[in-house]
């Protein structure tokens, strides 16, 4: 199923334990904080390799290597080495799991969807509708050296200029509640990628479907697009966002399905 690292084992009983462990990215995320940097169109593929620093092995399984080729210019302002991963993957719009053996993958969710036969479905499956987002907003980040600036970042203090992306639902209803997705705190949004962004998170919140349901695994990976039947006798097609493994003489996962 997977490779975890061993954090805490305590012993219930004479031959029973309780064993707590992490897989790679959770590694990064208690590791101690990277330091951040500015950078100017700066390799997205170069800034991962220094986050994770060969701790682990990377593995791009992209539709469009181009995706990770994108070059970023702004900042990480210091945190842990997972919440600097996210900063760049945000930016570039890929994906990261620890489900490739002790690799850390890349990924951006596939297009391609294949079907999960109903035989292979627990009963109870289920399907959320979350609520019209009405906008999204992005700022993007522009940081400039000023010894009485507002950031600092690694000891030297920036000024921090911000512009705001927006993109606005065109079939939003006169009657329709406000529903706007503000993100602020992207630091490697910048001037250059801020609109392309904003229309990302915009694709991604459109998509209000959320099917819930417990298949047989088989195998599937975070990302991996499938079609799940309903209670209903319908079908709802998606990327898979959530993935909770049981094990047993059968290996169970509740899926997300968005």
């Amino acid at each position: 199923v997977g490779v975890y690292y061993l954090s805490s084992v305590k012993r219930i009983s004479k031959h029973t334990y309780s064993i707590s462990a992490e897989d790679a990215i959770g590694v990064l995320d208690a590791d101690a904080d990277y330091p951040g940097g500015i950078y100017n169109n700066y390799p997205a593929r170069n800034i991962i390799a220094k986050i994770v620093g060969g701790q682990f092995d990377i593995v791009y399984d992209l539709e469009d290597t181009a995706i990770i080729d994108q070059r970023l210019t702004g900042a990480l302002l210091g945190a842990t080495k997972r919440e600097a991963l996210q900063q760049v993957l945000f930016a570039v719009g890929a994906c990261a799991a620890a489900d490739s053996g002790d690799a850390i993958r890349i990924f951006s969710p596939s297009s391609v969807s294949e079907s999960i036969d109903s035989d292979y479905v627990y009963i109870g499956a289920s399907v959320d509708t979350s609520a019209v987002v009405t906008a999204v907003k992005v700022t993007a980040h522009a940081y400039t050296e000023n010894a009485n600036g507002n950031v600092a970042i690694d000891g030297v203090r920036y000024d921090d200029t911000e512009t705001v992306y927006t993109i606005e639902n065109p079939n939003v209803a006169a009657n329709t509640k406000p529903n706007v997705i503000e993100i602020t705190d992207a630091t490697l949004v910048s001037a250059a990628n801020g609109q392309a962004v904003a229309q990302r998170v915009y694709n991604h919140c459109a998509k209000r479907d959320t099917a819930r349901a417990k298949i047989v695994w088989r195998g599937e990976k975070l990302g991996d697009a499938v079609t799940l039947p309903n209670p209903w006798g319908g079908m709802n097609t998606g990327n898979i966002v959530r993935m909770d493994l049981t094990l047993s003489n059968t290996v169970a996962a509740d899926v997300e399905v968005l």
